[in-house]
């Protein structure tokens, strides 16, 4: 068995604009239960102190598909310090990584995400973007983040550990930023989808000797991926 992990593409671009003036944890991707939406909401209301903070989630769904999760954080207090987007385009999405003070990974501890597998690439993109990352300690997750070298891990689904470690972020900036760029060198040392079509072109290479010398023959196969 050969195991290709996923990438994420390093950008050298000019940083866009900020979205907003006021700092911010973001969370973006979907919202199913694994997902670990709820946990956050819980950890980010015990963060009231911080009257300025806001929460930014940019969900794959349109808002009427959100319904639940706008609910539960009215019951938590914390509606009007969250900012919702809906359906990002990439450029817009990538504006408003590069901003954040930290991009959340709350996964659940359960089947989904333990059994099965899960594939982050919120984690692996966020990363790239130089953006520190807060995620749940699950297998998946150590293959990538090595906790306070280049991202947080938090035991999942515990709320006041999560908030803890936001609250350490808040308060040790000069931290937030060396993480950052600590997680952009572990994206780009290893972690690029050049890396992913290398290892996929060397596989290709033992399993059909024949298109060892036919670079044609290679970026075929390569597109028909």
């Amino acid at each position: 068995i050969s195991v290709i992990p996923n990438g994420a593409d390093i950008s050298d671009a000019p940083l866009p604009p900020r979205p907003i003036d006021a700092p911010y944890f973001l969370y973006f991707g979907a919202l199913q239960p694994w997902q670990g939406l709820p946990v956050l909401i819980k950890a980010f209301a015990r963060l009231a102190d911080f009257a300025d903070l806001k929460l930014v989630i940019c969900a794959s769904l349109p808002a009427e598909a959100c319904g639940w999760i706008v609910e539960m954080a009215q019951a938590h207090g914390v509606a009007e310090r969250i900012i919702w987007r809906h359906e990002l385009d990439h450029s817009t999405l990538r504006t408003w990584v590069a901003h954040a003070h930290a991009s959340i990974a709350p996964l659940t501890q359960c089947a989904r995400n333990i059994e099965q597998g899960c594939s982050p690439l919120k984690i692996l993109e966020s990363m790239a973007a130089g953006v520190p990352v807060v995620a749940s300690d699950l297998p998946v997750v150590r293959e990538i983040i090595e906790s306070d070298v280049n991202g947080v891990l938090v035991p999942p689904d515990r709320p006041a550990d999560l908030a803890r470690a936001l609250r350490f972020l808040i308060d040790y900036p000069a931290r937030r930023l060396m993480l950052g760029r600590a997680a952009r060198e572990r994206i780009a040392s290893s972690l690029t989808w050049g890396h992913a079509v290398s290892s996929l072109s060397d596989l290709f290479r033992v399993l059909h000797p024949s298109t060892r010398k036919d670079e044609c023959a290679r970026q075929s196969l390569l597109a028909e991926l």
